[in-house]
């Protein structure tokens, strides 16, 4: 298993090829997951201030969302806010057991 971190090292086309060519993607609700889902490439997307019902939730069949059950969420329409209670609960309480599930069994599918 290959993990790369390009954080801040292409622009938005190296970034779809290098997507394309991704087994899978771990990422919170930004752009880059969308792009990723656009080239056809699962992702494990992590929802904490925003939320799935604004239209936001992955859409590929092997894509899924992943979210903690806390009622301040959202924060905002778009997330682009500091967590009024500063403990970030929308994160901090995401199982990660399902998610590290999720991603190995896109991974083993992919070797198949």
């Amino acid at each position: 298993i290959q993990v790369e971190d390009r954080c801040g090292t292409q622009d938005l086309t190296q970034a779809a090829e290098t997507l394309r060519q991704c087994t899978a993607v771990l990422s919170n609700d930004t752009a880059l997951a969308h792009l990723a889902e656009a080239v056809g490439t699962p992702v494990a997307m992590l929802f904490g201030p925003t939320v799935e019902a604004f239209g936001y939730a992955p859409f590929l069949e092997d894509s899924k969302a992943f979210s903690a059950p806390v009622g301040c969420r959202p924060c905002t329409k778009g997330g682009k806010t500091h967590c009024r209670f500063g403990d970030w609960k929308c994160y901090a309480l995401l199982e990660p057991e399902p998610i590290a599930a999720h991603l190995i069994h896109l991974m083993h599918r992919r070797e198949a």
